[in-house]
């Protein structure tokens, strides 16, 4: 008696010729960020690449947001049940243990090479909660909080139109420039104590 088959694996979508030109553009932009932080120390900057390099390549860092958002989502069936077990269980593996993995080896190294020390336990949650370890890890716990919040977003696309989806982004667009901007809010930011776990994570 021969064992019974598996089940067929669910067939991918074919991979979309934009995305990997759009991918291809938004690594270009990443490298005119880094190359504009380097030019920003020359004592004779050109005000015309430095608005290239640091503002124009600001692009690049949202498309790759975008690239993610959409992926999980074209090859999702949202009509289906969401299997959060298979989901959360290879997330943990391809970006939370990374990430802590990461965040473990900078610390160690900032702590041995720069005599920073090693923080608290408390502290450390602190500096993997606001990402922190070293500056781009910012963009993984970002990632971990879409992850974390799948659900509400299938749950978001099944219910809302083009006219709600719209003003979320307007909102969206509004609230960032608020916290960007505001100045009461910036000035209560930066004037908490130095020793207060947000103002050590957030104007690290």
């Amino acid at each position: 008696m021969q064992p019974s088959q598996s089940p067929a694996k669910k067939k991918r979508k074919p991979r979309l010729a934009a995305i990997e030109y759009i991918r291809g553009i938004s690594m270009m932009g990443v490298i005119g960020i880094h190359v504009g932080s380097q030019y920003l120390g020359n004592p004779a900057a050109n005000m015309h690449l430095i608005a290239l390099f640091e503002i124009f390549t600001r692009f690049s860092v949202p498309i790759f947001f975008f690239i993610s958002a959409f992926g999980l989502f074209y090859n999702l069936d949202i009509h289906a049940p969401f299997d959060a077990k298979h989901f959360y269980k290879r997330r943990v593996q391809t970006v939370l243990i990374p990430y802590v993995v990461w965040s473990v080896l900078y610390l160690v190294h900032d702590g041995l090479l720069y005599h920073t020390g090693f923080p608290s336990p408390f502290y450390f949650c602190g500096i993997l909660f606001f990402g922190v370890a070293k500056y781009q890890l910012y963009f993984l716990v970002i990632l971990l909080w879409f992850y974390l919040f799948m659900p509400l977003w299938i749950w978001m696309i099944k219910r809302m139109g083009l006219k709600g989806l719209a003003a979320l982004l307007v909102f969206q667009i509004a609230f960032d420039y608020w916290s960007s901007y505001s100045v009461p809010f910036n000035i209560y930011v930066y004037d908490l104590p130095d020793d207060s776990l947000v103002s050590r994570h957030t104007l690290f």
